[in-house]
């Protein structure tokens, strides 16, 4: 099971895309991984704020995933 940061979905997220994919990746990653959700950016050339859905951090490498 991988390791969530944070540790649950924050309630009322209006994504299931993304609700349904941190279960996916929680359950089906092992505990060598770490999963950021809704990780914020320091700066974007449009937005004012802006958010990775996920980042992956594993023996694989770094991941960014978008729901």
């Amino acid at each position: 099971m991988a390791r969530m940061l944070p540790p649950r979905v924050t309630p009322g997220l209006p994504s299931h895309a993304e609700a349904w994919l941190f279960e996916m990746i929680r359950d089906g990653l092992g505990s060598e991984w770490t999963a950021l959700h809704s990780l914020g950016l320091a700066g974007h050339d449009r937005k004012p704020w802006t958010e990775a859905d996920f980042v992956l951090i594993g023996s694989g490498g770094v991941f960014d995933l978008e729901a």
